[in-house]
């Protein structure tokens, strides 16, 4: 029993050691699962929410619209509130205020509430996003390695514990009401004591060397970033009708094409760090990126099932360490304050994020999907290109004249 005891003594203090030595790794980590895992009980659940308020497609989409323009909005307020008030207030705060908006749309009673609370979803979800992305950078300067695309992978993979949870509450029959309320309750309660572990900041270390403004290499970085999240985009909602309609493929089948493309990146983003430290972000997205031209082109070039799942697989893979290695780019590039610098980039990426989808079903509906998604193959290709004109990353030091230091 004594033995019993001792053993679990020593368990428990290996844990607080490794807490103690790596409490911003594992802050930022929780920030990063927790945002993920209410978007995600979010989106698994919108048929449910749908059906229950009897909304058409169209209805539907002005709520979506709605989480769309909040995000927009909340891309560029995270960069200003949190260079008021700090990244790590703007966390703290934000995700059980995220995890409460998360209650409030499933308790909401017609298509105007909805739509409203979507707003602040959307708004809410970006500054946060923000916010710890900002966090993020700190912990990778402080650790001198790259970390930034783990950070993302805890990301993805609470986007798909959270699409799962919807999924086993689905199939159980329980109401949205119920299953976002338990999950708001535990990501609050479960995340708060981490996230108070979030690195602190002086006001004077968040000051500017280079003052807040738009710059050619920050938007280089903006479009790399626009480009990567306009294909993810395209992958989440039409990589299933792709393999569908093209190859004549079943449902089940179909979506085995997007649980591809979310693992690949899944996979790709943990391994994303090791990776960067061994060969650079340049050749990291260089070589990425690559993989993911050839994967999306072999979908279009050999319509089929097996071909289809193969080939947006290999998008995931390729996609999945861009945005890390764009995020840590310029929040090392002395581009201006990190909280403004991580806005300016995040807000060109959402606005790729937002209007990809839409800009592919409108394409379709004039060339077929088929051609349509060769606007997703030209803006990987692109990223492809653009990847030398990435210099600065974790754990490398920053070029004489640190304004120009991310994009060469």
């Amino acid at each position: 029993m004594q033995n019993v005891i001792e053993r679990e003594s020593t368990r428990v203090e290996g844990m607080a050691g490794f807490l103690d030595r790596h409490s911003g790794r594992v802050a930022v980590a929780t920030a990063f699962l927790a945002h993920s895992l209410i978007a995600g009980s979010w989106a698994s659940r919108i048929p449910a929410i749908k059906h229950s308020l009897d909304l058409s497609d169209g209805q539907l989409g002005v709520a979506l619209f709605g989480m769309a323009a909040g995000t927009l909005v909340g891309g560029r307020a995270g960069g200003v509130v949190a260079g008021r008030f700090g990244a790590r207030t703007v966390v703290r705060a934000g995700i059980p205020v995220f995890a409460a908006t998360l209650v409030v749309a499933a308790l909401a009673g017609d298509l105007a509430a909805l739509t409203a609370t979507m707003v602040v979803f959307g708004v809410v979800a970006a500054m946060v996003d923000v916010a710890m992305n900002a966090e993020a950078v700190v912990v990778e300067r402080a650790a001198a390695r790259p970390l930034m695309s783990g950070f993302h992978g805890m990301w993805s993979l609470g986007l798909l514990c959270g699409a799962l949870v919807g999924v086993l509450a689905a199939a159980a029959g329980a109401r949205p009401a119920l299953q976002f309320a338990i999950v708001a309750a535990v990501v609050a309660a479960g995340s708060a004591p981490l996230l108070a572990r979030l690195p602190r900041r002086a006001a004077r270390a968040r000051a500017a060397t280079a003052p807040d403004a738009w710059s050619l290499p920050l938007v280089i970085l903006g479009l790399i970033a626009f480009g990567s999240f306009l294909s993810e985009g395209a992958a989440a909602d039409w990589s299933a009708v792709y393999i569908r309609d093209e190859a004549g493929a079943t449902s089940a089948v179909a979506a085995a094409g997007f649980a591809g493309f979310s693992l690949g990146m899944v996979a790709a983003r943990f391994a994303g760090d090791r990776a960067g430290a061994a060969v650079g972000p340049v050749r990291l997205v260089g070589v990425s990126a690559t993989v993911a031209l050839a994967g999306l082109a072999l979908a279009l070039a050999v319509p089929g099932a097996a071909t289809g799942i193969v080939g947006f697989t290999l998008l995931g893979l390729g996609l999945g360490p861009v945005i890390p290695t764009v995020v840590s780019a310029a929040g090392n590039a002395g581009l201006g304050t990190l909280e403004g610098v991580v806005s300016r980039l995040f807000t060109i990426g959402y606005f790729g994020g937002v209007s990809g989808p839409a800009i592919i079903g409108f394409a379709s509906s004039q060339v077929g999907l088929r051609a349509a998604l060769l606007i997703p193959l030209c803006l990987v290709a692109g990223i492809v290109l653009a990847s030398g004109r990435l210099s600065t990353g974790a754990g490398e030091p920053r070029s004489v004249g640190a304004g120009r230091a991310g994009v060469s």
